[in-house]
């Protein structure tokens, strides 16, 4: 039980960083490596507040707010300087390493013996009796009103005129400039939004494990876009809020498999190693498939 509560805790946590790469990946058409590096960042400043006595309300909110500045860098450097948004996010997120230890003090920051927001909500909802309620039970319900509410708002967002300049901008950017959308605005504006959500989401993460390290980011875009793929096959996404619901679902999916493969024995070593062969199996296997079919079909019409 404890391993199911865990694992759909850390699930809709990541949910966050699957809306982000949802934004930049799906949205903005763009491959946003800033991911790896908002992440960390976010969970390092929530530490760092928290180790300084901020509350733990202002801490996670100030972790987003500095997802949020790496990914306006991002989209700054790509839109402005007009590097290649790839290399701009690797630029960002190697530049942040050294900012996350300046943040932190040293590679690693502990919170023990400080209150995180789990522990907060556990005291309140229990009358100050953190002891009576179950952490991640609290955590789930937490998390899931708060990412329930952040989908919302991503939602109603998209249908916004500002929310559709950003999804004209990545179905088509000539045709955007054509209706006078300022696309180099748009693209900023995303990127910074899709890394607030990852920033949020290691600010998050940290007060879970009760730690940050400053390597805890590697490898987030592909457990993200894992996430995001997965959420995509298994549920319907037939409207733009339908495929918010799938990328936010599609993380709590991914954790739980995670969690049964672990349980069945999988080292937890090979686990970045069968994500990353996850997820170019489903960049991959949808194409050679197209390409098997259609070479099929001409050799019949030859025939």
């Amino acid at each position: 039980m404890n391993l199911l509560l865990g694992a759909v805790t850390v699930g809709l946590i990541l949910a966050l960083v699957s809306l982000g790469v949802f934004l930049s990946f799906r949205v903005l058409r763009s491959l946003d490596l800033t991911t790896d590096g908002a992440f960390t960042t976010g969970a390092a400043v929530a530490c760092a507040l928290l180790v300084a006595n901020a509350s733990p309300v202002v801490a996670t909110i100030a972790g987003g707010v500095a997802g949020a500045v790496c990914g306006a860098l991002t989209g700054v450097i790509h839109t402005r300087w007009r590097v290649d948004i790839i290399l701009a996010g690797i630029l960002v997120t190697t530049g942040l390493y050294s900012v996350d230890i300046w943040v932190m003090h040293g590679g690693n920051l502990s919170l023990a013996g400080r209150p995180t927001l789990f522990e907060q909500a556990a005291g309140f909802l229990a009358g100050g009796d953190q002891a009576a309620m179950s952490r991640d039970a609290v955590g789930v319900g937490l998390l899931a009103v708060l990412v329930g509410a952040l989908g919302l708002a991503t939602g109603a967002f998209a249908s916004t005129d500002l929310g559709l300049a950003l999804r004209a901008t990545g179905n088509s950017p000539g045709m955007a400039r054509a209706m006078a959308i300022d696309t180099d605005l748009a693209i900023t504006i995303g990127l910074t939004l899709a890394n607030c959500f990852t920033g949020l989401s290691g600010a998050l993460f940290a007060q879970y494990q009760g730690f940050a390290n400053v390597q805890m980011g590697i490898g987030m875009i592909v457990t993200g876009l894992a996430s995001l793929i997965l959420g995509e096959a298994i549920f319907p996404q037939r409207t733009i809020r339908r495929r918010i619901v799938a990328a936010l679902l599609g993380a709590v999916a991914f954790r739980l498999l995670v969690a049964a493969a672990l349980r069945a024995g999988l080292d937890p070593v090979a686990l970045k190693l069968v994500t990353a062969s996850f997820v170019l199996a489903a960049l991959t296997l949808p194409q050679l498939v197209r390409r098997l079919v259609g070479s099929r079909k001409a050799r019949r019409e030859h025939a």
